[in-house]
């Protein structure tokens, strides 16, 4: 089967985790009301945070896509942070969460990023040190692998672009928009009792 941690298997784990979040979804209710303010609050700060983390996701790829394996990208976004992908991908994850209403949510999509991709970047990086050598033991040890130093910012005139990677790259960032939508059927459907209330979560 391989490592848990490569690239097809991490795909089949972050699929397996979404469905049991998904099915918790679907046999529980937010504790905070559908109208309190709280509620509200979490559900369109989730929303800025989703845009910000897809934004960044696909402004990085214009950097990165089909080059990751080819040469060392440090300009841009990887000037600041040597994975902008998955930084962004955490704030937009920390956005689903909060669109949910639940501080559940948050704890959980939070929390299985905190634990699960140190451990895939820690694997890419090694990966990346055998192709890249020298050069990117070097960017490694300058650029900060989580918190962006914003100081280090430094971004070329032009960039080429590969059309036909950028398009996969906002097809797979619309993947992070689909939870809303979901949420607010799944709260109607438990609002008409279609859908059973065994769990109120907070």
């Amino acid at each position: 089967m391989g490592s848990p941690i490569s690239g097809r298997n991490r795909i089949l784990v972050t699929r397996l985790f979404a469905l049991a979040l998904i099915s918790l979804q679907l046999v529980s209710v937010p504790k905070l009301g559908e109208n309190t303010l709280l509620r509200q609050l979490m559900i369109w700060s989730g929303y800025v945070f989703v845009v910000l983390g897809v934004m960044g996701r696909v402004y990085s790829s214009l950097f990165i896509s089909g080059r990751k394996n080819e040469e060392l990208v440090c300009s841009g976004p990887y000037s600041v942070v040597r994975n902008p992908l998955y930084v962004c991908s955490f704030v937009a994850t920390l956005g689903i969460g909060l669109e949910s209403g639940t501080l559940t949510m948050v704890v959980l999509l939070a929390g299985a990023f905190i634990v699960y991709y140190p451990m895939v970047v820690r694997s890419e990086e090694r990966q990346l040190a055998k192709i890249l050598g020298p050069a990117y033991e070097e960017y490694r040890t300058e650029v900060p692998c989580w918190l962006p130093a914003f100081r280090r910012w430094s971004e070329p005139t032009e960039l080429t672009v590969r059309t036909r990677l950028l398009r996969r790259t906002l097809v797979d960032a619309a993947v992070f928009f689909v939870p809303l939508p979901c949420y607010f059927l799944i709260n109607r459907l438990h609002a008409i009792h279609l859908l059973p209330r065994w769990l109120i979560i907070p």
